[in-house]
């Protein structure tokens, strides 16, 4: 069992997107780590990230591509708390508003395996970013 004191997720100011994931917790037997969720529609939820506990405190991870998804105007954040018997559960959903301006880009094809062809106006650089959130292709243009 573990006790979710607080839990924040807030837009990083002057970070182009990046979001902080904050939690404090109390009562903290059994866990062997969190991983920290996102989505775009507060259902579908993938992990981006996971933070070994440590016993009783303060927690912190930072989302540096939620910039990349701009255009939903909204992410969704949870924590999926595994203990070391992998029984699971969930924090409440924390919602963050972007204020991030995104340039109107066109990828295709979505899924690609060989090649991608990506256009857009003021775009000084392309980030490639996996659906686990793993940037597979970073390119000043």
């Amino acid at each position: 069992p573990v006790s979710i004191l607080t839990y924040m997720a807030q837009e990083v100011l002057g970070s182009n997107g990046q979001i902080a994931n904050n939690w404090t917790c109390a009562n903290e037997l059994n866990v062997a780590y969190y991983n920290v969720q996102r989505s775009v529609d507060a259902t579908n939820f993938s992990n981006i990230g996971r933070v070994s506990a440590k016993g009783n405190g303060s927690y912190s991870f930072l989302d540096l591509n939620a910039g990349n998804y701009a255009k939903y105007k909204t992410i969704y954040y949870r924590l999926q708390i595994v203990d070391r018997d992998g029984s699971v559960r969930y924090s409440k959903t924390m919602s963050v508003q972007l204020s991030v301006i995104s340039n109107q880009l066109t990828v295709f094809p979505n899924p690609s395996k060989n090649f991608i062809i990506i256009s857009g106006k003021g775009v000084k650089e392309i980030r490639l970013i996996d659906n686990l959130g793993r940037e597979v292709l970073n390119r000043k243009v």
